[in-house]
């Protein structure tokens, strides 16, 4: 599951060669770097179930914050916002690694069982 998100950061860096691949790698992982102190926090909730799928022990349970389409598009504008301003980075380049942010959701769409929220816990989950 991991190798399809680097694959999209070294893909994002033939695109825009100037962005940096460590800073493509964590937005690729943004996500999950976000999820599991949200976990730990009570925010968001996963069950350790053995073998719940062949790859995972993890049965994603309630995650709209991270894990949501639109929460996706949300931390995606905040990086793109935040590598403008804080970071004075071009908008190619903030764009270039928003687009990684966004692509997490997408990747994960392929692999997941259907967990993943559209907008909220209560919406369609695919």
């Amino acid at each position: 599951m991991f190798v399809g998100h680097y694959a999209a950061s070294l893909a994002l860096k033939k695109v825009e060669p100037k962005a940096s691949l460590g800073t493509l790698f964590l937005a690729v992982q943004f996500v999950d770097i976000l999820f599991f102190p949200f976990v730990m926090l009570g925010i968001e909730r996963l069950n350790i179930i053995e073998n719940f799928t062949s790859s995972t022990h993890f049965e994603l349970e309630y995650m709209p914050y991270t894990h949501s389409l639109l929460a996706t598009f949300l931390w995606a504008a905040l990086i793109y916002l935040l590598f403008r301003t804080v970071r004075s980075a071009t908008r190619r380049i903030a764009l270039v690694i928003a687009i990684g942010v966004m692509s997490y959701w997408f990747l994960d769409l392929l692999v997941h069982t259907p967990d993943l929220p559209l907008w909220s816990d209560d919406s369609l989950k695919l």
